[in-house]
């Protein structure tokens, strides 16, 4: 299985570099892959409304929601989401 490494530790992940162990993430992990998706600095108020949103709607359902569901429960423009 792969693996990547932030912040000093190494965490397993899927092909797609999903994390694989739920229970390893925490926000330091969030803070470190944000670097890796390119996002500079420290997360945003804004990227940590949606960041719990999908970790919440993935515990509840098992799957992630669709980008307009995203968009319409949290009143963001499409856009804006993938800024």
């Amino acid at each position: 299985m792969p693996q990547i490494e932030l912040a000093g530790k190494i965490y397993e992940v899927d092909e797609d570099g999903f994390l694989q162990e739920l229970d390893k993430w925490n926000e330091e992990f969030a803070e470190a892959y944000a670097h890796v998706e390119d996002i500079e600095g420290k997360l945003t108020e804004e990227h940590w409304k949606v960041i719990n949103y999908l970790r919440n709607y993935y515990q509840q359902f098992g799957i992630a929601p669709m980008i307009r569901k995203i968009c319409k429960d949290l009143g963001i423009d499409m856009k804006k989401l993938y800024e």
